[in-house]
Parts: C-alpha cells; structure tokens; sequence
C-alpha cells in the first residue's frame, strides 16, 4: 500500500463522516416536548431529538395527556449542567423526560428503545415497554444495568405519548445520553439489519485478521509481534461489540450488571492500547524507543487500577486523559516512522497510511468524548482499516523468516547429505586401500624382485599408506568446518615432511616437465608443534598446485626456515590468475 493509496482512503473515510453528520443534522427536531411530523416523515426511521419535557426529582405518571412537566432539556444530552432552572448541577439523580410525538392520526409507530447511563424504564401512551435496570430514588434502590438485546416495540396509534424515567448514581454523566428511534417497525427493522452489517464486517475484520496472526505466532512462536496483534485486534473487537450493538453480551443474561460492563469496556479497551503500541514496537524497535513504551504501560496499568478498584462514577472520568493518551501514542509513532529513512521495503509508510486515519479517528473522539448522542466511536473502523497495514508488514516480514528458515534447513539437510557421503566414501575406499597394502606387501617379500622394482613396490606401500591417511583425514576436516576438531599438537619435523612431499609428488612434477628443488635441504631438524598428518596434507598441496601451475621447463622452489615461528616458502614462476587470487 502507498501513502498515496493511504490518502485517498483517509478521504473517502472523512467524506463518508461528514455525509453521515450531515444526514443525521436533517431530522425533524422537538420543540418545547412536542414533535410534529407529517406523513412522510413518520413512514421514516428517525431518532427522537429536541426539547423533551423534564422533571428533575420525579417519576412522572406515564398516562398523562398534556405535557407533564415546566422545564425542558436537550435530548440527547447530560443532565450534569442544565442549570438551576431546571436541577441541580451534578452527576447522580433522579429524573423524567416527557415528548409528544405528534405523528398524524390513523398512522402508527414504533420505537427503539436504547439503554441510557445507567438505569431507566420508557412508557409509551401508559404501557411500559421496556427497561435497562431499575430506576430508583436513592443509590441503594437503583439497579445500574444495560441490555443485551433491545427489541423493537409494537406499533402504536398516534400520537405517541413518550415516558422515561432515569436514574443515575454510577457515571459522571446522567441524563438522556443516547437518542432513542420512532418509525414504523418495518423500517426500524432495516435500520437495526443495516447496523448488524456493519458492525459483523468489523467484528469479523478484527476477528479474522486477529486469528491469522495468532496462527502465525503458532508457526513460528520465536516471534511475539504476532502474538501482541492478535490479542490487539481480539481486544478491539471486544471494545467495538461493547460500544456497538453488544452481541457478545447474548450470551449473558438480558439484563447484565452495568458496573460488569463499564469495567469490560474501559478494560478492553486499555488493553488494546497498550497492544497496539507493543505491537509497532516490535515492528520498528529501533524508532520506537523502550522508555516511552514503558511510560505509556506505565500510565495505562495505573489506569488498570483505577478500573478494578474504584466506583464507574469515579474511574469514568479517565476517558477523556485515556483518548488524549491514545491521541499522543498515534501522533508519537506517526512521527516515529516518519523518521524512518532507512525502510527499503516500504514497511513504515505502509503502517503510517492506516496511522493517519486512526489518529484522526481518535482526534474526533476526543473532542466529542462527551458530546451527547450514540455511543459508537469512529475509532474501531479506523483501527479495523489499520489492521490491513501491520497486517501486511507482518505477513511479508513471516514470509521472509520462513524462506529463510526453509533454505536454512535445506542447507543443513545438504550438509548431513555430504557427510554421509563422505562417510560411506571412506568406508569403501578403505577396502579396496587395504587390499593394495596387503599385496604390496606381500610383493616386497619375493625373493625373485630386482632391486629397482623393490623400490616401486615400496613407493606403491608408501603411496597406499598415505592414502588411508587421507580418508582419515577427510573426517577431520569435516570436524575443522563445523568447529567441532580438537587440535592434538605434537613435536614434528617439517624438514622430514617436506622431503616426503617432495619425493611422493616427484612423479607428478616429472609429468609435467617440472623441477623440484629444496635449498638447504640437507640441514638438521626443523621442528614445530603440529600434527603432522596435517602438515603433510597441507604442503603437499602447495607443492601440488605450484607444480601445476609452473609451465614445462620451470623450477618450483621449496625453502624452510627455522625460527619462532617456522617459515614455509613455496614458489613458482608465472602469476596467480585473478579469478584463483581473489579467493586466496
């Protein structure tokens, strides 16, 4: 994905919230408790927004024909502030909201009832029809609770008398929080299918690509990243159900405690705080420095804390410091890989493509975190579109580690492949090796041989004794490449050495028109801790490759000098192709 890509779907993205804000500002609106709508208007699916009617301190008689109560408040909208015309100022009360949808008669309407913060019971035309909890007048007789399921209300003949009694003891915001919507059921129906899509393509976003990351940290568990993903994006799911449409809550009774789901909510979504900075740490640990990780845990663990050990009335009010945090951690790592200059595979801008839209996402929530109307955030779409990008980083990143892996372990398989090779090459040259000793031997004894031919027979044992010495030497060379050779050093005579090489190679040299020749080779002992196996093997093969690189005609020459330490010099005429000296 490029910036550019990145860009254009951060516009679609904002275009799409302004179509939506727009869309939502051209409802019918109530005025004074009493909402008129036409024909037309009332065949549609509307939220219930306005002055509504309002009695602070008061559970209203739900059958009331005229509008029961003198003050009006703002719907949807926190009752904490309204003024003194109307309450108190604060948080925990107890109160009524009262409108008269004024829909034209012979019609009829339902309603979607929606839970509001943090226990309530809505009437319509004097029947109760559903119920978050029990409203009560003190704290001790209010039961906070949120649905799990809100089935939409039989129709009614208009107009439509609405009561709704509230009670709030346990957030720091009370009151009429969460619009409520009128229409016929039919349509009010579709409206709720269209929101399930929507919110089952997040679930299911967030769900699959947290699965297929958990799989990869099963593959390969040496690498955590994948583990931290997934338990981000198994932590965002559950904070977009809890903010959403809280399916996960059928699973639970119709009524769940709202304490339970007020910790469920801020906790999960802590948690995915926290695992999505981990997350791009482990991406970019050079550009993501550790103590700010730290200190962003650190904050977030006390906000833990807070969560499981204090009232909802009380930890509520981290929500607006915990957006700003998150605001600050997605402005911090956008800067961050901004910075990143040195990214050749484009891993930084894929992941600041989908940063972008979460940072604006949450910079809009910050600045509504208390602005009255639905819960839902633009924060969990933008993060299920973020999933794609260290999705994408990861993915690549894993395949790489595999490829890798894979050649790693075709080369070791090559690698035991040569050394039972080798193995069973010893093994069978050992045999035939032992056979020719075993006759040159026994030719050396016949009496009826010349003295000439004894030598060559001699020259044959000498010949075949140094090739055993070479298979078995093979095996230690094996152990020398893969570090495992131990080194048995002894006293050895390099002079001894050297005229044995040059004897054994003598026919060799013959060959090739060549003449060897050892200055001083008839001094005393040289001699030097080695092995000396290994000393033959090694001048023999400089005197082998010199021989053969010396044209017809040309001497090579062999000089050992004694000293501390040993001076071995091996020179022929000519000079060293390129190709053979750049591997020297």
């Amino acid at each position: 994905m490029s910036s550019g890509r990145g860009l254009r779907a951060l516009l679609v993205f904002l275009l799409f919230c302004l179509a939506a804000a727009a869309a939502s500002a051209s409802h019918s609106r109530a005025v004074g408790g009493r909402l008129a709508l036409d024909a037309q208007a009332a065949s549609q699916a509307l939220p219930l927004e306005g002055e509504w009617g309002f009695a602070w301190q008061q559970f209203v008689a739900p059958d009331w024909s005229e509008l029961p109560t003198a003050a009006l408040a703002a719907v949807p909208s926190s009752w904490n502030e309204l003024g003194p015309a109307a309450k108190p100022d604060g948080q925990d009360g107890w109160g009524s909201y009262a409108l008269l949808l004024d829909c034209p008669a012979g019609q009829s309407m339902a309603i979607e009832p929606v839970g509001q913060r943090t226990a309530s019971r809505l009437f319509i035309n004097g029947e109760a029809v559903a119920a978050h909890g029990e409203p009560g007048t003190t704290r001790g007789s209010t039961v906070a609770a949120v649905h799990s399921r809100t089935p939409i209300t039989r129709e009614f003949d208009c107009p439509l008398r609405l009561t709704l009694h509230i009670a709030n003891f346990d957030h720091r915001a009370g009151g009429f929080v969460r619009p409520i919507h009128a229409g016929p059921a039919d349509r009010l129906a579709e409206a709720r299918e269209e929101r399930l899509a929507y919110h089952v393509a997040l679930l299911s976003a967030y769900g699959l690509v947290g699965l297929v990351a958990l799989i990869f940290f099963l593959v390969r568990r040496r690498e955590i990243t994948p583990l931290l993903f997934g338990l981000f994006c198994l932590s965002m799911a559950a904070y977009t159900d809890l903010n959403g449409e809280r399916l996960l809550l059928r699973l639970w009774p119709p009524q769940v405690s709202w304490s339970t789901y007020i910790r469920a909510e801020y906790l999960s979504w802590i948690a995915a705080m926290g695992l999505f900075l981990l997350t791009l740490r482990g991406l970019f640990p050079a550009h993501i420095h550790r103590r700010a990780v730290e200190a962003v845990l650190a904050v977030l663990a006390a906000c833990t804390g807070a969560v499981l050990f204090l009232a909802p009335g009380t930890f509520s009010h981290i929500v607006a410091p915990g957006q700003a945090i998150a605001v600050a951690v997605a402005l911090y790592v956008a800067v961050a890989l901004l910075r990143e200059r040195s990214d050749r595979r484009g891993d930084a801008q894929v992941v600041l493509a989908g940063m972008t839209v979460v940072l604006i996402a949450m910079a809009i929530d910050l600045l509504m975190v208390d602005t009255p109307g639905s819960d839902r955030k633009l924060a969990p779409a933008a993060f299920a579109m973020f999933l794609l990008s260290p999705g994408i980083v990861l993915a690549r990143r894993l395949s790489h580690a595999l490829n890798a892996e894979e050649r790693s372990r075709t080369l070791e398989e090559n690698a035991r492949l040569r050394e039972d090779v080798e193995r069973m090459s010893r093994h069978d040259l050992k045999t035939p090796l032992n056979s020719i000793l075993g006759v040159a031997r026994l030719l050396r004894n016949e009496p009826g041989l010349t003295r000439h031919q004894q030598d060559l027979v001699g020259v044959l044992q000498v010949a075949g004794l140094r090739m055993v010495e070479m298979v078995n030497l093979s095996l230690d060379l094996f152990k020398m490449e893969t570090g495992s050779y131990v080194f048995r050093p002894q006293a050895v005579d390099l002079r001894e050495v050297v005229a044995r090489v040059l004897v054994d190679l003598s026919t060799h040299a013959q060959a090739h028109r060549v003449f060897l020749h050892t200055p001083g080779g008839n001094g005393g002992p040289v001699w030097a801790r080695a092995e000396e196996l290994l000393c033959y093997s090694t001048i023999a093969n400089l005197v082998k490759n010199a021989v053969e690189a010396t044209p017809p005609g040309g001497r090579v020459i062999v000089e050992l000098a004694p000293g501390d330490p040993v001076t071995l010099r091996v020179h022929n005429p000519g000079v060293v192709p390129p190709d053979i000296a750049r591997r020297f």
